[in-house]
């Protein structure tokens, strides 16, 4: 550490340097890298250090000298250094790797196999479903990781995962954050916008990514998913380009299990060093998707709504087969076409009874008469879309409080009486202040004044 902290001062101090000549004889046996006493009255006062970098001998006793001034060593350099973690060089064997395991989307299968062939596998076997998963790198000397499934046989390998780029979540975010901070996050600024990101059971499209703040930017609930709340440490994967499918066909109702095995050039992770994650197969691809932009008297995710007003639910339409080319649509953007066949239901629930329900909706309103409400207490709306029998893979759900009237009077008090409005079961109580004092008035021959009736007077006649 002195050595280095001498040669970067050596390195960043002015100093002098050129060349002398002399016929000093000595000097023929002087050596590079020798260490003179030069003196320059012309250039500096006294003596100074110097080290011979080159001696050039001349013709007679002429020796020509090329010199640099020494920078000397200095006590105030520190030997204190930080020393670095040392790096292991050895490789590290395979470590089990973050991932996610779900039912294949029908935009997702569109895109590996195209619509024209998803949609003619659907009407061959609408019941069908695929398993897919996508991963994180968990160390950097592993390339990829191998997808296992099992239906209650045996494990076995189905494909090659291609890691994605993921992040976490840096906070909790609620239904309807569109921007908030993401922590570990992989090269982001390198994804394209408009990919999915999967984060627990929604999908979201990437919008934006500022690398200094960490602050992602993105749309909500895309494609047949609804916004969710999300805890901090949440993983999102940047899906995409990233997702590895089984090519077996399952059939609704069925579990499966699935696992990634970590490859590294030293080996592949056991199966036993994995947990399964497991799919139950729901035809996802078939499903119509759920209504968005879902709205309570023109307010999102209301957290209570008073017993005296009906409810006006409002919603756009979303097209399973029309979204499939162009910009993802997120849950809060405008409605499209309706898919060809595509009704809503809904049900309003509260302790486990149905209050209110409606089927076969076409339009793209309903309206709640307050009377199914019930005072103070808790409710569960649910709206969802079916087709041919399909309900929605996701239906929307919202949970509220029904307060009595929340209305508080406004009044205007007169001398004589209070004004005001409020709901006509409401009590209302006026306070009358008794402690009313006379108000007299003095204009040198007589007193005048108020009092409240049976008041006592009294007036003290100074002297």
């Amino acid at each position: 550490a002195v050595v280095t902290q001498w040669k970067l001062k050596q390195m960043s101090t002015p100093v002098w340097q050129g060349t002398f000549t002399t016929g000093f004889y000595e000097a023929r046996k002087w050596n590079r890298y020798d260490l003179l006493r030069l003196e320059w009255p012309r250039k500096w006062a006294g003596t100074i250090l110097v080290r011979i970098m080159k001696i050039n001998l001349g013709t007679g006793t002429d020796v020509s000298i090329d010199f640099v001034e020494v920078v000397p060593y200095s006590s105030d350099l520190s030997s204190s250094i930080v020393i670095d973690t040392p790096v292991g060089t050895t490789p590290k064997p395979p470590q089990p790797t973050l991932f996610k395991a779900f039912e294949l989307s029908y935009l997702e299968a569109v895109q590996l196999n195209g619509q024209k062939a998803v949609d003619e596998a659907l009407a061959y076997n609408p019941d069908a479903g695929y398993a897919a998963v996508i991963a994180q790198r968990s160390q950097t000397n592993s390339l990829n990781a191998l997808m296992y499934t099992d239906t209650g046989n045996d494990y076995e390998r189905v494909g090659a995962i291609a890691y994605s780029e993921t992040a976490e979540l840096d906070q909790s975010i609620s239904k309807t954050d569109t921007a908030f901070i993401v922590k570990q996050a992989g090269d982001i600024d390198m994804v394209s916008i408009g990919t999915q990101i999967t984060v627990n059971h929604e999908i979201m499209v990437y919008q934006a990514y500022d690398e200094e703040t960490g602050l992602l930017t993105v749309k909500r609930g895309a494609l047949d998913t609804i916004p969710q709340n999300h805890l901090s440490g949440s993983v999102l994967y940047f899906a995409d380009d990233f997702i590895t499918v089984d090519p077996a066909e399952y059939v609704t109702g069925e579990i499966i299990n699935v696992k990634t095995l970590t490859t590294t050039p030293t080996g592949i992770l056991s199966l036993d060093g994995v947990d399964a994650q497991q799919i139950e197969i729901q035809a996802r691809a078939i499903r119509p998707y759920p209504p968005a932009n879902v709205k309570f008297n023109n307010a999102y995710y209301p957290e209570s709504l008073v017993v005296t007003n009906n409810i006006v639910l409002t919603w756009v339409d979303r097209n399973r087969v029309q979204q499939t080319g162009g910009l993802i649509l997120g849950f809060y953007e405008a409605g499209v076409t309706i898919e060809t066949g595509v009704t809503y239901s809904y049900e309003l629930i509260s302790d486990g009874v149905v209050l209110d329900s409606g089927s076969n909706i076409t339009a793209n309103t309903i309206t709640i008469p307050s009377s199914a409400l019930l005072r103070s207490q808790p409710h569960t709306l649910k709206l969802w879309s079916v087709r041919d029998g399909y309900s929605s893979y996701q239906i929307f759900e919202h949970a509220f409080l029904v307060e009595s009237a929340s209305l508080i009077l406004t009044a205007t008090a007169t001398k004589s009486q209070v004004s005001g409005n409020t709901v006509p079961a409401a009590n209302i109580t006026v306070n009358v202040d008794e402690s009313l004092t006379a108000n007299l008035e003095f204009d040198g021959s007589s007193i005048t004044g108020k009092a409240q009736a049976g008041a006592v007077i009294t007036v003290i006649i100074e002297e």
